[in-house]
């Protein structure tokens, strides 16, 4: 049976790596399928989608409905995105598979150390609730691995 892992958090938190380190070890089913937020921006972006709030909604939205298109049709998929939009949280509730939602966390120091043309102390709003519900919080930045967090994630 398919099932979608849908990892988010802001920009460094360790989305993208988690969900590489899932796929490499996700045993028990076929190699998922990995929809990485940045490269679907990319995709998107050669079609003139910006960063305003509607576009990060549109493209979110369509990543969700897809990571739920896939899984539809038997795949599993890990998702690595930012997302931060409960009409994204609403369409993953509409999968007909399980879905685990998997936030990524990561101090300001760390944040700005990874993705520094993005992170300053006055952007960084990592404090805020996030929009939608979260199964798993994780932290990138305690001394573990990806691959020991993704055996975390995995273990029963």
């Amino acid at each position: 049976m398919s099932r979608i892992i849908w990892i988010t958090g802001v920009a460094g938190s360790g989305k993208s790596t988690l969900a590489t380190a899932l796929c490499a070890r996700w045993s028990s089913l076929p190699r998922p399928v990995h929809l990485d937020g940045g490269r679907w921006r990319e995709i998107l972006g050669s079609l003139g989608m910006g960063f305003g709030p509607n576009e990060r909604l549109a493209i979110g939205s369509a990543l969700a409905r897809l990571a739920v298109e896939l899984s539809d049709q038997g795949v599993s998929v890990v998702a690595s995105t930012i997302s931060a939009f409960a009409e994204v949280g609403a369409i993953l509730d509409r999968a007909k598979v399980p879905v685990l939602r998997v936030r990524m966390h990561a101090d300001r120091a760390v944040l700005a150390r990874r993705r520094p043309e993005i992170h300053t102390e006055a952007q960084t709003r990592i404090d805020l609730p996030w929009p939608y519900r979260v199964d798993r919080e994780l932290r990138s930045d305690q001394g573990l691995t990806a691959d020991e967090l993704a055996d975390a994630l995995l273990s029963p």
